[in-house]
């Protein structure tokens, strides 16, 4: 694919150009930004953080990147709002991403005030940051009580709480609708 700029810049009408840059800019950024393996993200070391137990490959902003297996890679101060809260009887999800410098980030959806130990019904995913790679997201549901970053683990063997991990791999924008 050519560069979205080049191709839309040469269009005679400029609105139009512009125009048509903007709807195509995500789709090149997703196409762009993408996990090519599974990091088999799982609970860290310490429990309220989560880690790669697999090297992935991908692409950030159209720049390859490796990131080596990494314990305790998002946490309390790599990416989840420490003290930010699942309430019991809701359902959100918190997304890690990479970037082409391997730096982790992440961020937390709007919660559904419903409660499912796997299902994503009626949780909006957050916004697709740009030029950083989704490489997984743990679905995260208040069973009897709350879930709070920087203190509850991510494990899912309690009634208290329910966290499922679920691996991205390739394209993934849960905004994109027709």
């Amino acid at each position: 694919m050519q560069k979205i700029n080049e191709i839309t810049g040469a269009i005679a009408d400029k609105q139009d150009g512009r125009l048509i840059n903007l709807a195509l800019k995500g789709v090149y950024d997703r196409m762009s930004s993408q996990a090519f393996t599974s990091g088999a993200l799982a609970q860290g070391n310490a429990t309220t953080t989560m880690k790669t137990a697999a090297i992935i490959h991908g692409i950030a902003g159209g720049v390859p990147f490796t990131k080596a297996v990494t314990d305790d890679l998002w946490g309390p101060t790599t990416g989840v709002i420490d003290g930010f809260k699942v309430l019991a009887g809701t359902t959100n999800v918190f997304c890690m991403y990479l970037d082409s410098a391997g730096t982790a980030s992440g961020a937390f959806g709007t919660a559904a005030t419903t409660v499912s130990t796997t299902g994503l019904g009626g949780v909006k995913f957050p916004a697709m940051p740009e030029k950083k790679a989704m490489v997984g997201f743990v679905i995260i549901s208040g069973g009897s009580g709350d879930w709070t970053a920087g203190t509850s683990t991510f494990t899912t063997a309690t009634t208290v709480t329910y966290c499922t991990i679920v691996n991205t791999v390739g394209m993934f924008d849960p905004s994109a609708t027709i």
